[in-house]
């Protein structure tokens, strides 16, 4: 008997032997199967995270190539929309390894591809650019106040001032900002405009801003300017040394007295740039000063606009005056 009971209890011991070591076993496979579950989980993000870095790479390329070579606003409108899938490529990105978003998908980006940066705006408002009245056509809507209207303003400013905000000024022309319908109207298709710089300079380049031609209305392109004439105020004896021929006009020309002030005397006004605007070539579009200009040195400078598109009346937006100080 005692023999048998032995012989069972070593099997017993034996079972639990065998069972722990299955156990064990078991766990150990267990482990294994989560480590590599974790493993290719792991790898799969890091495939995924690559794709996404390669995707938004490629789509870059393609972004910079449409406007680069082929500039029409349908397509910077197609680069724009692959602008947007990048980001979008990105934000995906970031969720598994923080990245930075490389772009933004803005006008001012796209502008930077296809053109070079002309340097300064020298007409800014902001950096001390001035509009100079007696040079300038009178706004469209707009009309010097009689004496009943100073009183009717000075007694209720607020309300008066409401009534007449939907007339823009011509310091909009000489602003940061371009938007639709805030730019600078005369009625007409022929009338200028005076802006004095904040240093005298030699031109370089004149840019003209327009809003993107999708986003206009029949009647707002028609009063796009056309044709526009670039004249810079010189002193006339620094004419006599160049043997440039320039087309010019007498320094009271613009001015709506039909005198010279005191910053016109001693000068002239010289063609610096012809200018043939196509709203649809671009929002913002750089002309070149014609040949010899550049070597000029001016403080003030008239946009003259020879005529517009066809509307009854013209609008003008941005328009930046570059070139090298002193």
């Amino acid at each position: 008997m005692e023999g048998s009971s032995g012989s069972s209890a070593n099997a017993d011991a034996s079972a639990r032997s065998n069972g722990k070591r299955e156990t064990v076993q078991e766990t150990l496979r267990t482990r294994t199967k989560i480590n590599q579950r974790l493993q290719f989980a792991y790898h799969s993000f890091q495939k995924i995270n690559f794709m996404f870095r390669v995707l938004a790479g490629i789509l870059c390329a393609i972004a910079v190539i449409i406007p680069v070579t082929a500039p029409s606003w349908k397509n910077r409108g197609t680069a724009m929309a692959v602008c947007f899938l990048i980001r979008f490529a990105c934000m995906l990105s970031t969720m598994i390894v923080s990245t930075d978003v490389p772009l933004n998908c803005d006008g001012e980006f796209y502008h930077r591809l296809w053109s070079e940066e002309p340097g300064p705006d020298y007409g800014l408002a902001v950096r001390g650019g001035e509009i100079v009245a007696e040079l300038t056509t009178p706004t469209l809507g707009y009309s010097p106040l009689s004496y009943s209207d100073k009183l009717v303003r000075s007694w209720d400013r607020y309300n008066w001032d409401q009534q007449h905000q939907d007339i823009v000024i011509p310091q909009t022309v000489i602003g940061q900002s371009v938007r639709v319908g805030e730019c600078w109207a005369f009625a007409g298709t022929r009338g200028h405009i005076g802006i004095q710089l904040v240093i005298p300079i030699s031109l370089t380049q004149i840019v003209l801003h327009y809003p993107n031609t999708h986003r206009l209305l029949e009647r707002e392109l028609r009063q796009a300017p056309k044709t526009l004439v670039v004249w810079a105020l010189v002193e006339e004896h620094s004419l006599m040394s160049l043997e440039a021929v320039f087309s010019t006009r007498p320094a009271n020309h613009f001015s709506k007295k039909g005198q010279d002030s005191s910053m016109m005397k001693g000068g002239v006004f010289v063609a610096a740039a012809n200018i043939e605007y196509r709203p649809e070539d671009g929002m913002a579009q750089s002309f070149p000063v014609l040949k010899g200009a550049a070597s000029l040195r001016t403080g003030v400078v008239v946009v003259e606009v020879v005529n517009n598109w066809g509307g009854e009346a013209t609008c003008l937006y941005k328009f930046g005056v570059h070139g090298t100080g002193e």
